[in-house]
């Protein structure tokens, strides 16, 4: 390592306003709301409680609308149940403004509760998040993953 190269670490200030305008978007909401959402990852989608990753696989050349109706379909009353848990943790974890919660009990001033949204922009915020975060170019690494098991090494 030559000492005479002064090399700046990144601050996180400048990290966050680099890649802020690509992974947050503003949505305008069927109430007339307008809220910024922020792409979901894969790691906050599994830590929300999502679908594992072989079921994810399973699906990634499907449109949003093809992959909700597989699970959906393939899941008990129970799981129904426990899938819109999950749905309301992704949808706080992807609203960035104004902020969303799961508790019921907080000053308005703070955070909205999730159960006080209005049915359509609920199901909406859930498609628009959906679409933004995972893109069907956005899974590539899943289709890629899969023909690159094989490859030789050596």
């Amino acid at each position: 390592m030559n000492d005479n190269i002064e090399t700046k670490i990144t601050s996180a200030q400048d990290y966050i306003s680099k890649f802020k305008r690509k992974i947050t978007k503003i949505v305008n909401l069927p109430s007339g709301a307008t809220f910024e959402i922020k792409k979901i990852t894969l790691r906050d989608y599994i830590k929300c409680g999502g679908i594992t990753l072989q079921s994810l696989s399973d699906i990634t050349d499907k449109t949003v609308e093809e992959k909700n109706k597989i699970i959906w379909d393939k899941m008990t009353s129970e799981q129904k149940e426990q899938q819109l848990k999950i749905n309301d943790k992704i949808i706080c974890a992807s609203v960035v403004n104004p902020k969303l919660t799961l508790e019921t009990n907080v000053n308005s001033n703070e955070a909205i509760p999730i159960s006080m949204l209005d049915d359509n922009d609920y199901y909406f915020l859930l498609n628009e998040i959906s679409n933004f975060s995972f893109a069907n170019e956005d899974m590539k690494f899943f289709r890629e993953g899969e023909k690159s098991s094989n490859v030789n090494t050596g």
